[in-house]
């Protein structure tokens, strides 16, 4: 109950028109009831929808409350109108512990224009006799709150309020309005600076941070669930259309631990997929909690001394910060390497080490008995997979090697599947090893990070990607250092960079290097930099540190290497992986010394045309000679190679997570005729083996769902061989249908999760005419009857036309218990080109206000959930009931408001993120909305869909898609017309 009408609530208007919410006050019975069988039980919110102080039972229940030790707050908000001196007496003398009061302005005329029928007088007078008693008793009870909600019209007197608000001992707060279609903030600058925040709305605030404005509210679910003054429990107080049990006929604890009310908990954390039955669904904090979470990543690495697997995890991990908000948590199953600083991008827990048990890399070994080492170790993962829960995990280098670590990674993949997460192998190349088969499986997809090219591709697994080659440094091609070269001070003097990666191997090739460093100052003087790596022994080091002769440094790690690379006049290494990819970085002269236990890098460092050297057998006159060489020629022109492989991996990376379904076009051929259609004077067709890769790459990249669209899909010749591959690779598989062609849809039913049907009047002829077929109306009836019986009830699409638009609400009547869903769309008519579908704004009015009403109605009746487009952005959440009290006891004031139906808010649009489409021509698009718009993002016909989602264009354009501006120019511009249309009748 309240007795204010403010705009924006709907609490005054249920006493006519109640919902589930019902209308009356708490009953001081019941609540006692309550708290009698539910004694842990110490504090209670008294505030939610209504006014409190209305409540006659009021009294009695905060003189209980005391009596048991329970705080009670008002933080709902109160309007604090009208209230008694008792009753004021009383909030100081049982100690009411807090009252937010929402006070909207600092003048009658201001406060009004939203708090109407309220007495600003009053409320500040209430306040300060409020204060009076609490100087008589002393107490510092209750603490007051000013709730400030920012309009246009209220902009001007935040200042004030908050002066006012200080001199009454009141704390102050800004809030934003839910809906900025109603007085919209004016003066920007003035609000910002008034309020102190970062945003004056709650779209620009979800936008800058990432998250709802009320994102927080979820937490009432666990912390403060809402219940109803008829006991009927909400969760939260977002949720006024849903009860999940009565705690007064059922009890609270009962109904908190019901299935439902605990599946709404897992839902909204992420833990489980959304249910069409809990209410959260419709919820725009829900939607944006689920755009906007930020994903948990886990990547796993082993190393056995050598830098190169972390620092291929390093350039990843810093590539995925650079893109998104992700928290990731890098597992290092070897000895510690904090010179890495892989910390800067993510957090790393270093599991107790296990090492190679010699040389050769065989056996492992670890301080402890290596099998209470793999003990602590399994202990250690359960425990990061129970409190870190990743989205996504990459496991680097198995099953290409640490096949002696299969045990315990086996055992880690199985756990990560069963939290549904996505799972990943990155190897470097396929140089040494072509991978234990057996194992493929296991991953969603394996990240090869080399070029095809040099890649040996033919021997890749079916579900890999090529991603270029990984390396931490963000240019191809980075500036000489000069800074470097004026620091070091080498004069006249030749530098010459010596690296052997980690320091397992290449002793050997150091001492040659230091004992030939006098010969070669004598013909040509130089400044040698030695980099051993940390695993270099230590009495091996201190032995070369003490025969250094001048101009020669011995440094174990440095972070910068690659800036002395670019600086030195000669660079010799060891051709391990990464120092390949710093040869290939810079034009600086190379030597090669690959290591001498396997082939793989004198392979690798061949296919790439550079000369390698043998450290063992090249006697020092023979290193002499080429060193000298090497200083004397000009800068060397290297073989091309992509080294973009982090940015790329990461950009799938970020697809995989963000994807939810993909919608093909098998075929633009229909055995309908609708005059509407683009597609229909088109004859494109993807081929079967097209789209079985298409599908596997979409398998790859994680999506759940796929569609199956026309044309009209079930003409395809191959379409069952299609549905059942698709349903093979583990996804939901959808078809959108006319359902003209029954005999097909019997073939393919054992294979589809669902499938949504196109209907376009209640009356047979008029359908008919638009389909362009006779008897399709009766046919699409008996589909969708066969479907329902088959269980699985369709979802129905009806374009809303200038011809069609009148009694479209009978199409639910007809389909009544036999359909999930029922969507309404204003036909686009830039799309079809077809100007002759242009609405007049009598049209548009009659079907948004008079048959949208209608629809409405019968959505209730039927109990059918329906959807409008384009509509009213903020009722989309609301549920059909609500909508139409919406509408028809605020006709007016959305009859002003009708032109926002149809402007473009130019918001992040998450349509482009989460979903893909691919025509029948090979185009890929992000929505409907671009199908016919001629953009070059990409063709599944000249590249695989995986290099077409990672690429710059494609990548980028989608990850910052805003309607109406740059890719998305194009969106619903046959809608954004209607907007001055409307604007000129107002």
């Amino acid at each position: 109950m309240c007795q204010l009408k403010c705009p924006l609530c709907d609490t005054p208007k249920r006493k006519e028109h109640p919902s589930v919410l019902g209308y009356g006050y708490l009953k001081f019975e019941k609540f006692k009831e309550l708290i009698e069988k539910n004694p842990s039980i110490k504090q209670i919110d008294i505030s939610w929808l209504g006014e409190i102080f209305l409540s006659p039972d009021l009294k009695e229940i905060i003189r209980y409350s005391f009596s048991k030790g329970i705080i009670l707050t008002a933080n709902g908000g109160v309007n604090f109108n009208n209230i008694s001196q008792d009753l004021l007496k009383d909030l100081v003398k049982y100690r009411f512990f807090s009252i937010t009061v929402a006070i909207d302005g600092t003048t009658q005329k201001t406060y009004a224009k939203y708090r109407q029928r309220g007495s600003l007088k009053k409320v500040l007078s209430n306040i300060m006799l409020l204060n009076k008693f609490k100087k008589q008793y002393r107490s510092d009870f209750p603490f007051l709150q000013w709730q400030y909600i920012v309009f246009g019209h209220n902009e001007h007197e935040i200042s004030t309020a908050r002066d006012i608000a200080k001199k009454l001992n009141m704390s102050f707060s800004t809030k934003m309005s839910w809906d900025t279609g109603y007085s919209p903030v004016r003066n920007r600058e003035l609000v910002l600076n008034a309020t102190g925040e970062n945003s004056v709305s709650r779209e620009e605030y979800a936008s800058k941070h990432g998250k709802d404005y009320q994102d927080d509210i979820c937490r009432q679910l666990w912390e403060q669930p809402q219940i109803n003054w008829d006991g009927n429990l909400f969760g939260c107080c977002k949720n006024q259309y849903m009860s999940f049990g009565n705690v007064f006929e059922q009890g609270l604890e009962a109904v908190l631990n019901s299935e439902k009310y605990n599946y709404m908990k897992e839902m909204v954390l992420l833990r489980k997929p959304p249910r069409a039955d809990i209410i959260c669904t419709k919820c725009i904090v829900f939607h944006n909690r689920q755009i906007n979470e930020m994903k948990k990543i886990v990547l796993y690495y082993h190393h056995f001394g050598g830098y190169g697997h972390g620092m291929r995890i390093y350039s990843i991990c810093k590539a995925l910060k650079s893109i998104g908000k992700y928290k990731i948590l890098v597992i290092n199953s070897g000895v510690p390497q904090p010179e890495l600083n892989i910390k800067y991008y993510a957090k790393v827990y270093n599991l107790p080490p296990v090492k190679a048990a010699d040389s050769l890399f065989s056996g492992l070994s670890s301080g402890l008995d290596i099998e209470k080492t793999f003990q602590r170790r399994k202990l250690i993962l359960n425990m990061i997979m129970s409190k870190f829960k990743p989205n996504l995990a990459i496991i680097e280098h198995f099953p290409f090697g640490r096949l002696s670590l299969k045990n315990e990674i086996i055992e880690f993949i199985h756990q990560l599947k069963q939290k549904d997460c996505r799972i990943y192998s990155s190897v470097r190349d396929l140089i040494l090893s072509k991978g234990a088969k057996e194992y493929f499986d296991q991953f969603n997809g394996i990240f090869i990070h080399e070029d095809p090219e040099f890649g040996y591709s033919d021997e890749a697994p079916k579900n890999s990607f090529f991603t270029g080659r990984v390396h931490p440094y963000d240019l191809i091609t980075p500036p000489k250092e000069n800074n470097l070269k004026r620091k070091l001070d080498p004069k006249s003097k030749k530098l010459i960079i010596a690296s052997i990666g980690g320091g397992l191997d290449g002793h050997e090739l150091l001492t040659k290097l230091i004992n030939v460093k006098i010969k070669l100052d004598k013909k040509c003087p130089s400044l040698l930099m030695i980099f051993t790596g940390n695993t270099f022994p230590d009495d091996k080091y201190l032995e070369l540190e003490n025969n250094l002769p001048a101009d020669c440094k011995l440094i174990r790690f440095d972070s910068n290497l690659m800036d002395y690379v670019h600086t030195a006049d000669l660079f010799i290494s060891m051709a391990g992986y990464n120092s390949l990819n710093s040869h290939l970085l810079t034009d600086t002269p190379s030597m090669l010394f690959p290591r001498l236990s396997d082939q793989e890098q004198s392979i690798r460092a061949e296919l790439f045309g550079f000369k390698c050297y043998n450290y063992a057998t090249i006697s020092e006159e023979e290193l002499l000679k080429e060193i000298n060489s090497k200083l004397s020629i000009a800068p060397e022109v290297k073989k091309l190679a992509n080294l973009n492989g982090a940015q790329t991996t990461a950009r799938f990376i970020t697809k995989a997570l963000s994807l939810k379904s993909v919608k093909i076009r098998i075929t633009t051929k229909c055995d309908l005729n609708c005059s509407m259609c683009s597609w229909r004077k088109k004859d494109e067709q993807l081929d079967k083996n097209k789209i079985y890769t298409l599908l596997d790459d979409i398998s790859m990249l994680s999506v759940k769902s796929v569609n199956f669209t026309g044309g009209e899909p079930t003409t395809h010749s191959n379409i069952e061989d299609i549905v059942k591959y698709a349903k093979a690779k583990g996804l939901q598989v959808s078809l959108s249908t006319n359902g003209f062609n029954q005999s097909m849809l019997t073939k393919i039913i054992p294979y589809l999760d669902f499938a949504d049907i196109s209907i376009d009047s209640y009356q047979a002829d008029l359908n008919d005419n638009i389909r362009g077929k006779k008897g399709a109306f009766y046919a699409t009836i008996d589909s969708v009857r066969f479907l329902a019986k088959n269980k699985i009830k369709p979802h129905i699409n009806v374009t809303v036309r200038p011809d069609n638009y009148k009694g479209l609400h009978k199409i639910i009547k007809i389909f009544n218990g036999q359909i999930s869903s029922i969507s309404f769309t204003l036909v686009d008519t830039n799309i079809n080109k077809m100007k002759n579908l242009d609405f007049t704004y009598d049209e548009l009015k009659m079907f948004y206000f008079d048959e949208v009403v209608e629809i409405l109605k019968m959505s209730v009746m039927c109990i059918v959930p329906i959807r409008i487009t384009p509509f009213f952005g903020h009722l989309d959440e609301l549920n059909s009931f609500d909508i139409l009290f919406e509408i028809l006891h605020n006709k007016q004031e959305y009859l002003g408001r009708f032109h926002e139906i149809f402007r473009l808010t130019e918001k992040d649009c998450h349509i482009a993120k989460e979903r893909l489409r691919i025509n029948a021509n090979g185009d890929v698009r992000p929505c409907c909305y671009l199908d016919d718009e001629d953009i070059p993002l990409g063709n599944i016909n000249n590249n695989s869909l995986k290099e077409i989602v990672t690429n710059n264009k494609y990548f980028y354009e989608t990850l910052q898609a805003k309607a109406g501006i740059g890719l998305c120019s194009a969106c619903k511009k046959g809608y954004t017309r209607y907007e001055k249309l409307c604007l000129s009748k107002v």
